[in-house]
């Protein structure tokens, strides 16, 4: 009989300890995974989106992305740039793009520049920042931006700025100003969006962009 309950007890701590080996391995799989869906995940106040940096018809094919991360915390954006096959040695000016509030746009949650002119999108384009490309076109640049009116230059829609950090659509736009240092002094070509173009003021060209949507 001693021996019958020795096994018994033997059997049922490998069963204990099976099922805790089972236990840690799952708890330990929930803590590293990353909950990743269509380019996006969220972890605790923030998040993050990845977006292909896709070419206006008048911009040939670059290779990159932009990754805008919303902190709901702090109200504010934070973009990732990173390209190569960009113009060699240009100027860009980029610029933030928010409709604040998507659901208005003609198309709701898929925005487009025609909606800044519609005050319930409560749109606004505004001065991000700038750069220049090196002699292979690459960049790799941050910009960050708090919620509120902006007082940066406004491209189009109105100085309302970023209102709505968590749900608002973003369109990140990189307009060039052509070679660096030719239609202007490159502070000039990388801070405004109609000044220092190659075919005069107001030539500019929008060649790049970027869409994040929740």
């Amino acid at each position: 009989m001693s021996a019958l309950i020795g096994a018994l007890l033997t059997f049922n701590n490998l069963e204990i300890e099976t099922m805790r080996y089972a236990i840690l391995s799952i708890c330990a799989l929930l803590a590293v995974a990353q909950p990743v869906y269509a380019g996006k995940y969220q972890r605790h106040h923030e998040h993050v989106s990845v977006s292909e940096l896709q070419a206006f018809p008048a911009a040939s094919a670059a290779d990159g992305a932009i990754v805008l991360t919303r902190d709901l915390r702090n109200r504010s954006l934070t973009f990732g740039l990173s390209a190569t096959n960009l113009p060699i040695d240009e100027a860009f000016s980029i610029w933030w793009v928010v409709f604040n509030r998507p659901q208005n746009c003609a198309m709701p949650f898929e925005c487009a520049g025609s909606d800044l002119a519609n005050p319930d999108v409560r749109g606004s384009a505004f001065w991000a920042g700038g750069f220049v490309t090196d002699d292979s076109g690459t960049v790799n640049t941050t910009m960050s931006v708090g919620a509120g009116p902006t007082r940066r230059e406004v491209f189009a829609g109105t100085d309302v700025g970023l209102r709505n950090v968590s749900r608002g659509e973003v369109h990140i736009v990189l307009r060039s100003h052509g070679t660096s240092g030719v239609a202007g002094t490159v502070a000039e070509q990388i801070s405004t969006a109609n000044k220092a173009c190659p075919g005069g003021d107001g030539t500019c060209q929008n060649l790049y962009f970027s869409i994040h949507r929740r």
